[in-house]
């Protein structure tokens, strides 16, 4: 079975949080909470909600268990503090320094360390400071880095100056203040599930317990360093990444606390998904962005037909547009299989795709694991096969080997496409089957499937022949046109144009 369309409990979710997360929303620790802003469908959502459907005892003492859990260990992270000498001399150097712009970025490997140019922004950085903009970068930590390599970095010599955010460098008593605010959040909705009956009891249940978990503290903890970071570098413009995540509208809370007057700009940096939620939420001036700045003409269509006016809306484009295109389709039949950074994800595709490869010996599987899949020791189990195997070049060189592309949610598939793929979605009976990155495009070239027959048959059908490959390389540039529409080559002078004001 496909799932086509969001379940019943998705659907009360959206209006459980839309409820307590809208316009006239004053709690910023309400607001806060990661769990009342539904980015997307997702497995590790879908499977909390239908948990909450039919909610056991044991999953209640579980969750009440868990808040215990994170109470002790936000308690004694309060006594904590970071005295490593790199670290604070950082902090003192960029607090005596004022900023035309700060960019937030995230640290999700210490592959970035060596890069030039960052994973979101692209060159958008370093094109910002070359026009005399002094500009800070901020890393939002994802990954515990190595400490060589991150003193290595710092040191380094760039157009910019760059900080880390860290939970323990806050003082004992906002950590304190922070800590007793998210403890009154949880009472009033655990007052909230006590007065109503059914499923919204128990999602006001679970947004209660969950009120202490580490995204939310961690979230909160950076967003008072970032406001502090903006009073003391009297910094005019704040840059974020925009997926409709909670750390975003207090990053803008905080930010205008400590200069009212702040461009908050918002980079919808990647593509805009069919359920995606909380991303078109309008809330109180204070929470949103004054720009939002996207990745293609598509998108700001869809963003000005959902967001009031009271946000501006611009085209900028997308550092991952591909200016290398193929014009043609690849000859090789080479498969190759494109699953998410979700682990639910990368195990059913490795798993499909091994079966496949053994299935069908003549044929050339290769699987890509996304940057955030570090502990690859599962593959391990699969024993080794000539014509199935783990993929260590970059995405450009697989994507120019292969003829098809196997993808479910991830959004690397536009460049295998520009550089000769076919696109073929893989169905597997998920709620990632709802997050189509090419939904908006209508192609015959997108083809589907449920199960290693059907891609047999796609693949039979669309090898190379010369009777047929003119008609397929018609279908191809027009489903490259369509996808220019969506990541439009990055156009720097968009950014520029509100920074220097």
């Amino acid at each position: 079975m496909i799932i086509i369309k969001p379940n019943n409990e998705w659907k009360s979710y959206i209006k459980f949080t839309d409820k307590y997360i809208n316009y006239n929303s004053v709690n910023k620790y309400t607001i806060s909470h990661f769990f009342l802003h539904p980015i997307r469908p997702l497995i590790q959502t879908n499977r909390i909600l239908l948990n909450l459907k039919k909610i056991s005892l044991l999953y209640k003492l579980r969750l009440r268990a868990n808040f215990y859990i994170n109470f002790l260990t936000i308690f004694f992270n309060i006594f904590k503090s970071n005295n490593e000498g790199i670290i604070l001399e950082n902090k003192k150097e960029i607090y005596k320094k004022n900023y035309d712009v700060v960019f937030i970025t995230h640290l999700v490997n210490e592959k970035q360390f060596d890069s030039s140019v960052d994973n979101y922004y692209g060159d958008l950085i370093n094109y910002t400071s070359k026009k005399g903009l002094s500009v800070l970068l901020i890393f939002i930590p994802h990954i515990k880095s190595n400490k060589k390599k991150l003193i290595k970095y710092l040191k380094k010599q760039k157009g910019h100056d760059s900080y880390f955010l860290d939970e323990n460098i806050i003082s004992f008593k906002a950590k304190s203040r922070t800590l007793i605010s998210l403890l009154r959040g949880r009472r009033k909705f655990l007052e909230i599930s006590r007065n109503i009956s059914g499923y919204n009891s128990n999602l006001a249940l679970y947004t209660a317990e969950s009120f202490l978990s580490k995204n939310n503290y961690f979230n909160y903890i950076y967003g008072l360093q970032i406001g502090d970071i903006i009073k003391n570098t009297k910094s005019k413009n704040i840059v974020t990444t925009f997926e409709g995540h909670n750390w975003e509208r207090l990053f803008y809370y905080f930010s205008r606390k400590n200069n009212p007057s702040i461009n908050c700009i918002a980079f919808q940096h990647t593509i805009i998904f069919k359920y995606q939620h909380s991303l078109t939420r309008l809330l109180r001036k204070e929470y949103n962005p004054d720009f939002i700045l996207s990745s293609g003409d598509i998108s700001t269509f869809f963003l000005k037909k959902r967001i009031s006016k009271e946000i501006i809306i611009k085209t900028l484009g997308s550092p991952k547009s591909i200016s290398l295109k193929n014009n043609q389709i690849n000859v090789s039949n080479k498969i190759l299989f494109l699953p998410s950074g979700d682990q639910k994800e990368v195990n059913f595709f490795t798993k499909f795709a091994y079966k496949f490869a053994k299935k069908y010996p003549e044929l050339k599987i290769l699987i890509r694991f996304h940057p955030l899949i570090i502990d690859k020791n599962f593959i391990n189990k699969f024993p080794k096969i000539i014509n199935f195997n783990i993929s260590n070049s970059e995405i450009e060189y697989d994507s120019k080997e292969s003829r098809y592309v196997i993808y479910s949610t991830s959004t690397a598939v536009f460049e295998s496409i520009a550089l000769g793929c076919i696109p073929i979605r893989l169905y597997w009976n998920s709620s990632n089957d709802l997050s189509d990155p090419l939904w908006q495009l209508k192609s015959k070239l997108i083809k589907t499937i449920k199960s290693e027959v059907d891609l047999f048959e796609i693949i039979r059908k669309n090898q190379y022949s010369e009777k047929t490959e003119d008609k397929l390389n018609k279908n191809f540039l027009k489903l490259n046109q369509d996808l220019e529409q969506l990541k439009f080559k990055l156009k720097k002078s968009v950014l520029y144009n509100i920074l220097k004001k």
